[in-house]
């Protein structure tokens, strides 16, 4: 009862015997290791293929359980495991289970199977659960949660485009600074000089809505033509309710094209929703005009 082990340290059982003659004789246990801690670290996390990791997520792509950093320098990692669980009503249910290759225990994936994703519900809260076992049979888990979002954001009521222009004179004595749109830029010479029309495009909209609750992400704009609505150029502008581009046109009837912008709302699981508005045309006449057509 006074014998205090060591954790880490190894030890032998030993048996002597000793018969009525006095002969005696010693067997030896193999060697045993004192292991008295869980394995350290640990993570596991949901990722796409391309090891993006999803706090929401949807269920009409390939979904990837990927688990990380366990180890066990004493006795070595014996079992290595891991779990879908549905959290419900203050408990969960096991939806998938993989035995993974104790090897892999400081990096390795598993995909969750499709039917499985398929299966996945809007609105429910998931657990990944990742289990290493030592040889000494001490337990170690990770824990990650993602909910499920099946719907797109809801259309915003009302995008309004705008387009702002003037042309430029034949000639100017010198460079300025100008503002079109709201944007400031720099007006040389050489570019007074070759009759091209500034056009300044704009975009304003109300924020977009998401019934599924994983909320938006970013929004896209693109600012184009009724026949090419990407003519223009997309850029992403975060979580902003306008943006605008000035963009350089050849003439003046090429200027009076009925511009459009898409604005395109991505929430958190990669749905998206676009809506696009309704045509602005910008002014004719060399004094700067704004025309709102929404």
């Amino acid at each position: 009862d006074d014998v205090r082990l060591h954790c880490g340290e190894t030890y032998y059982l030993a048996v002597r015997a000793t018969d009525c003659a006095g002969h005696r004789a010693v067997g030896a246990s193999l060697p045993a290791k004192l292991c008295c801690a869980a394995p350290d670290g640990g993570r596991v996390e949901l990722t796409t293929f391309g090891g993006e990791v999803l706090r929401v997520t949807s269920n009409s792509s390939a979904l990837y359980a990927r688990w990380r950093s366990f180890s066990e320098e004493c006795a070595g990692i014996d079992t290595l495991s891991v779990e879908l669980h549905e959290l419900v009503d203050g408990g969960s249910v096991v939806l998938w289970t993989s035995v993974a290759d104790p090897d892999t225990a400081s990096f390795g994936t598993a995909e969750i199977p499709e039917a499985v994703v398929g299966a996945l519900e809007h609105g429910s809260t998931y657990r990944l659960r990742a289990v290493a076992t030592s040889a000494a049979g001490h337990v170690a888990e990770a824990n990650f949660d993602f909910n499920v979002d099946l719907t797109p954001p809801t259309p915003a009521a009302i995008v309004i485009a705008t387009a702002e222009s003037w042309q430029y004179p034949e000639a100017i004595e010198e460079a300025t600074t100008e503002t079109l749109g709201g944007i400031e830029r720099r007006r040389s010479l050489s570019e007074a000089t070759t009759g091209k029309m500034p056009v300044a495009l704009g975009a304003s909209w109300a924020g977009f809505g998401d019934d599924g609750g994983s909320g938006i992400a970013t929004y896209k704009v693109c600012f184009g033509t009724t026949d090419a609505p990407e003519a223009h150029g997309c850029s992403d502008v975060g979580m902003k309710t306008e943006a605008a581009l000035v963009v350089e046109l050849d003439d003046f009837e090429e200027a009076q094209r009925t511009f459009r912008a898409t604005v395109t709302a991505v929430d958190r699981a990669g749905h998206t929703t676009s809506v696009t508005s309704v045509g602005a045309r910008a002014s004719a006449v060399p004094v700067k005009t704004t025309v709102h057509d929404g």
